[in-house]
């Protein structure tokens, strides 16, 4: 409640910021582009702007965010097939689950000291 309560603020504020911004830049401008010319309501113009620069940032993170979800159904997958392991070996009787096999420990031998003769 408290969230959506703030988001209305927010959006309140902004759209007051843009009715502002329109009252005090009441102008136009021309822009002249490779293809033509187009005159603009200066707020018009700022607002695209704003927007193009949105959705261009946006498609530049969008590789990024697709190889995080591509290696979190990745990452689900494996942790599935460990769940799936460990009810398997859960459900196993203790008797058909083998002990590990240890290596027997290697010992070097005792080299007795070598004295000098006197």
């Amino acid at each position: 409640m408290l969230r959506r309560l703030i988001l209305f603020i927010l959006a309140g504020a902004t759209l007051l910021v843009a009715v502002l911004f329109t009252w005090l830049n009441p102008g136009s401008l021309k822009l002249d582009l490779a293809f033509g010319e187009i005159t603009a309501p200066i707020a018009l113009a700022f607002v695209t702007a704003l927007a193009l620069g949105w959705v261009l940032g946006w498609l530049s993170t969008l590789g990024y965010v697709l190889s995080l979800l591509r290696e979190q159904r990745r990452l689900r997958a494996a942790a599935r097939l460990a769940e799936r392991e460990l009810e398997a070996l859960r459900a196993a009787p203790a008797e058909s689950i083998v002990p590990p096999v240890v290596a027997p420990a290697v010992v070097a031998p005792v080299v007795p000291p070598v004295v000098p003769p006197v």
